[in-house]
């Protein structure tokens, strides 16, 4: 029988992720909310030639070639995103899609703000290195 046409106790768990449902019901299968941000929990991609990049979460969906699982989260809980906007994670974490931690933000504003939370990482391991050596010559 198809998948369409079986009751949901003849379906393996695998059928179970392939029953046509909507786009929020899609999203809410593969999130783990916590108290900060809801962790996407399906696939993930991030391009092999630029490792340095995060992981972004990554959802099939037939009507459109954008399948950025935190843009698609900002469309079903947000609104639309008008054409060149991109979408910041407030959080830092690319993996969230709480609508709380998504915002419009342009192409140049969020590569700023990217480069510039990377330059606070680089300064922080600078620092942590520094505390690794007066620790280890102190005894």
């Amino acid at each position: 029988l198809p998948l369409g046409k079986r009751s949901l106790d003849q379906l393996n768990p695998l059928e179970m992720d392939r029953l046509p449902c909507s786009l929020e019901e899609a999203l809410l299968r593969k999130i783990r909310k916590t108290r900060g941000c809801w962790h996407w929990e399906g696939y993930a991609y991030s391009d092999p030639k630029r490792p340095t990049i995060a992981l972004y979460g990554r959802l099939k969906r037939p009507e459109s070639s954008s399948n950025l699982v935190h843009r698609i989260a900002y469309e079903v809980w947000v609104g639309e995103i008008p054409e060149g906007m991109d979408i910041h994670h407030n959080c830092a974490n690319t993996l969230c899609v709480k609508p709380a931690h998504l915002e419009l933000a342009t192409q140049a504003d969020n590569s700023l703000e990217m480069l510039a939370r990377n330059s606070y990482k680089r300064y922080i391991k600078t620092l942590e290195k520094r505390i690794r050596e007066l620790e280890t010559s102190a005894r």
